[in-house]
């Protein structure tokens, strides 16, 4: 059985600037998107498996 386990998300910022030098700034969706991939609901299949299932 494969199992595809995916996540998708609307990253609007990554908490540096747009310009050339790449400034911090105070939005950065990064954190909610980590917390959000480890704790999503997957099948009990750890991730290496499932992506060499995939591979």
């Amino acid at each position: 059985m494969v199992y595809r386990i995916f996540l998708t998300y609307d990253m609007t910022a990554d908490g540096l600037s747009l310009d050339d030098k790449r400034q911090p700034v105070q939005e950065n969706d990064i954190p909610d998107l980590l917390q959000r991939w480890h704790s999503r609901v997957a099948p009990n299949v750890a991730v290496k498996d499932a992506f060499e299932a995939i591979i």
